[in-house]
């Protein structure tokens, strides 16, 4: 998991990557990551989760180191998908490609950070690329473009 801590994000904001491999375990854009979390994940996360989910998309979170389904979407991740997640207030959508695949409502966590997670020792955390984040309150955009994740 990388999380993005360069600059303060309110629990508002976006996380945006075009997927271009598909990871064996998780793999997912992510809103209201705590990096300080003692299991290392907490937050939300939209992406494709197969071991538990299959490659539908999907929204669900970690609370504590529980792994908790959120929404099931209505279809496979695919490489060169552009996966889009938001988390405002309490709602929560993920998109692919422009089009909502998933929507709900969740108010474990409303503040933390962007960032990507793949969880496959093969990618070694190459599995998206061109990744974006912005809070929505200040509309500022912040993008890694390099392929992969190493950095962000």
């Amino acid at each position: 998991m990388r999380v993005y801590s360069g600059v303060s994000w309110t629990g508002d904001h976006f996380s945006q990557a075009t997927l271009i491999a598909k990871a064996s375990l998780d793999y997912a854009v992510c809103c209201r990551l705590d990096s300080n979390s003692p299991t290392g994940k907490q937050g939300y996360a939209f992406g494709g989760y197969p071991n538990f989910f299959n490659h539908l998309w999907r929204i669900w979170k970690w609370n504590n180191g529980t792994v908790t389904s959120l929404a099931a979407g209505g279809g496979n991740t695919a490489v060169n998908d552009v996966a889009y997640f938001e988390a405002s207030g309490s709602s929560l959508t993920g998109k692919a490609n422009t089009v909502t695949q998933v929507s709900v409502t969740d108010t474990d966590f409303n503040a933390g950070s962007p960032g990507l997670l793949v969880n496959d020792v093969l990618l070694n955390f190459e599995g998206w690329d061109t990744w974006s984040a912005a809070d929505l309150a200040a509309g500022v955009t912040y993008q890694r473009l390099e392929r992969g994740i190493r950095g962000l």
